[in-house]
């Protein structure tokens, strides 16, 4: 082992360690929403399906709002796997929808097992040739309306940096130690910061790659954001 390698796992080692005591999250943001990389939203499947569903004499329109509420929650998940940095490891890796709610599940972020239920219900009425019922089709929209309204808090801002501190009481105890964090989405990893005093301090990037301590990282951050 490299003296350079052994030093950056004896940093990460501090940092993680650090992470585990009663922490302080905040968050330097601008209003500006998150970029998605997608030319249709969310949001625009969301309404393709509201309007599908105002026509309830046909079949084809409980169809067609099955799929669109389908095609809401993926993009709303790869939209989300792009916030954390890991959308284009999920492309390399074809990730299915499982195996992308398995990863918002490790950090945190709610992925209930009724999505999976609505993956189940789109692929029996893919492969299946099962149709849809319009009550159900409805519990369908307003659960995957639930979700987005859970995880817009991550969407609707650009996070610059997450900085933490230790505390007591609910109050922070002191200026140093601190850890300042910062997620390159676009990249594919996370900067870490741990200042140990005004002239110490421990620096160290994750890959999304190391999947184990990047989870770990941005299960602290999640936190952070659901409990401002």
């Amino acid at each position: 082992m490299t003296e350079e390698k052994k030093n950056d796992e004896d940093q990460l080692r501090e940092i993680l360690e650090f992470l585990q005591r009663k922490l302080l999250i905040s968050a330097t943001s601008s209003d500006q929403p998150f970029s998605i990389p997608f030319e249709l939203k969310s949001e625009d499947f969301m309404k393709f399906a509201r309007r599908d569903l105002k026509d309830t004499t046909e079949e084809r329109s409980l169809v067609n709002a099955l799929s669109n509420i389908k095609r809401a929650i993926d993009c709303r998940t790869a939209s989300l796997l792009c916030f954390f940095g890991v959308y284009d490891r999920s492309k390399k890796e074809d990730w299915n929808f499982p195996q992308s709610t398995d990863f918002l599940l490790k950090v945190g972020v709610l992925a209930p097992n009724i999505l999976r239920k609505i993956n189940k219900k789109r692929n029996e009425l893919e492969h299946d040739f099962k149709k849809p019922i319009h009550e159900e089709v409805t519990d369908f929209l307003d659960i995957a309306q639930l979700f987005f309204a859970f995880t817009e808090q991550f969407l609707q801002k650009t996070y610059e940096e997450f900085e933490v501190r230790l505390v007591t009481r609910g109050e922070k105890i002191a200026d140093f130690p601190s850890l300042s964090i910062r997620i390159h989405s676009q990249k594919g990893f996370i900067e870490l910061e741990l200042q140990k005093s005004s002239n110490e301090s421990a620096k160290i990037e994750i890959p999304a790659s190391d999947e184990e301590n990047y989870t770990k990282i941005l299960s602290r951050i999640v936190k952070g954001i659901i409990n401002r």
